[in-house]
């Protein structure tokens, strides 16, 4: 993230200057960060649409199949090669490049933080996995543009083609929401309590006490996003159990009536109608 890095060089360079006026008593820092912060969003701003439109430009192309994170990428850290094929999940490419730039946005905000900007950033991941979860859900067969479906996108994204396919986009959004947007916004809540160290001990406890509450409201809402994902995927495969490609049914109220209410001859011949095995 080019723009952030520069601003942060920026800022540094401005608040070492001020150091020799404030020591004289002029309290000229609060002017600077007011003038600085603007551009700072801008930038932020920026960088979240970028994620946005390469995380789609992938999509259109992807084949969906899941591999591990490349080496080298800046979201595998130090670790060694060992822990890296041991921690590291498998996702698709878009998936690691969303991951990717995620991780890296927040990395770039941390030096920038006593900007405030913590709160920001993280309401720009939660839109760009909300625009990212939209196109998962384009790339199910059948799927339709719900109106209703918030941050939605209209682009060209790859149709999955067999069911790993399609299992590959829970296993993207899933591993996303429960790992790895979660720890990219622990990064930014380390850094947010490492700025209010000077703050006085009662609100640096309130602040720790409050964390939990806080991840388990982001995990909640990465979750509502996530059942948009699940809740189409279940609707694509009720349909294709009840309904022939040629538009006949492959269940009738006959053969429920038929199996005596029971369930799982239901499921064994339920399964065999959509597999041409009976």
């Amino acid at each position: 993230m080019l723009m952030l890095s520069s601003h942060q060089q920026k800022l540094d360079g401005n608040m070492q200057g001020l150091r020799p006026s404030e020591a004289r008593g002029l309290a000229l820092s609060p002017v600077l960060l007011k003038i600085f912060k603007p551009c700072v969003e801008q930038a932020l701003y920026t960088n979240i649409k970028r994620i946005e439109q390469c995380t789609t430009t992938l999509a259109a192309a992807a084949d969906w199949s899941l591999t591990c994170p490349p080496i080298g990428s800046r979201s595998l850290g130090t670790a060694s090669l060992a822990d890296v094929i041991a921690s590291q999940p498998k996702l698709s490419s878009s998936a690691h490049k969303f991951n990717t730039m995620v991780q890296e946005l927040c990395e770039d905000i941390i030096p920038l933080e006593i900007l405030q900007l913590s709160e920001q950033t993280l309401e720009g991941v939660m839109q760009v996995f909300n625009a990212y979860i939209s196109m998962l859900i384009k790339a199910l067969p059948g799927s339709v543009d719900n109106e209703n479906l918030e941050g939605s996108v209209n682009r060209i994204v790859r149709m999955t083609e067999t069911e790993p396919e399609q299992i590959a986009l829970l296993a993207n959004a899933l591993l996303l929401a429960d790992e790895l947007i979660p720890r990219a916004a622990t990064k930014l809540s380390s850094s947010q309590q490492s700025n209010n160290k000077t703050e006085d001990t009662s609100k640096r406890s309130t602040d720790r006490q409050s964390r939990p509450v806080e991840q388990r409201e982001l995990k909640r809402r990465l979750q509502r996003l996530v059942d948009q994902l699940r809740d189409s995927f279940c609707r694509q495969h009720a349909l294709e159990l009840i309904f022939l490609e040629d538009g006949g049914v492959r269940l009738s109220p006959d053969m429920y009536l038929n199996m005596d209410g029971n369930p799982e001859k239901i499921r064994v011949v339920s399964i065999s109608r959509i597999s041409g095995n009976v």
